[in-house]
C-alpha cells in the first residue's frame, strides 16, 4: 500500500482556503472549498508583504471587557443621553491592568465638575452592567480632539 500523498501545503489541506490574491495590502477574504464563494471575515485583515495575513481588528468595533462583547459607541450614546451630559466619548482604559473602559464627557450648563462626576458615577453603577460601565468619568470642556478633529485619546489623570 503506498501511503497518500501530504497536501501541498498546510492550506490544502484546510476546509477553507485563502483568497489567491496575496499581494500587500489587498482586502483579504477566505474561499469556500466546497462552494468556492468568498466568505465575509468577521474581522479586517490584510495581506502583508511576506504573503501572510495581518488581523487588523474588527470590523463591528466591538471591545472585550472581561470576555464581554461591548461597543464603545452605545455606552457613549446612552452617557450622552443623561441630562447632565452633552457630549460623551468612551474608549478602552490602557492605563489599567485588566481591560475596562473610560469616558469623557461635557457637561450641559455650568455644572460644577465634583458633584456632577459623582453623580455620573451613581448612575453609570445603577444603569450599565459592569463590562459596560466606565471605570473613571472625565469631564472637559470639549471633547478631546486632534489638529485634524478626529476623536483622540486622553491621558489620566495625575494621582493625588
Amino acid at each position: 500500500m503506498v501511503p497518500a500523498k501530504p497536501p501541498a501545503s498546510p492550506r490544502a489541506a484546510r476546509r477553507t482556503r485563502l483568497s489567491p490574491c496575496c499581494r500587500a495590502g489587498a482586502r483579504a477574504s477566505i474561499i469556500e472549498a466546497a462552494t468556492d464563494q468568498a466568505v465575509s471575515l468577521p474581522d479586517r485583515a490584510e495581506w502583508d508583504a511576506a504573503g501572510g495575513l495581518r488581523m487588523l481588528g474588527r470590523k463591528d468595533r466591538a471591545v472585550q471587557v472581561g470576555g464581554i462583547n461591548v461597543f464603545p459607541a452605545q455606552v457613549a450614546a446612552r452617557l450622552a443621553a443623561h441630562p447632565l451630559v452633552a457630549e460623551a466619548t468612551v474608549r478602552l482604559d490602557t492605563d489599567l491592568p485588566e481591560t475596562r473602559l473610560k469616558a469623557f464627557v461635557t457637561l450641559r450648563g455650568r455644572k460644577a465638575h465634583a458633584p456632577a462626576a459623582r453623580a455620573l458615577e451613581a448612575w453609570c453603577r445603577d444603569n450599565f452592567p459592569a463590562p459596560e460601565r466606565p471605570v473613571r468619568i472625565e469631564i472637559g470642556q470639549a471633547l478631546p480632539r486632534n489638529a485634524m478633529g478626529k476623536m483622540t485619546d486622553w491621558a489620566a489623570p495625575p494621582a493625588n
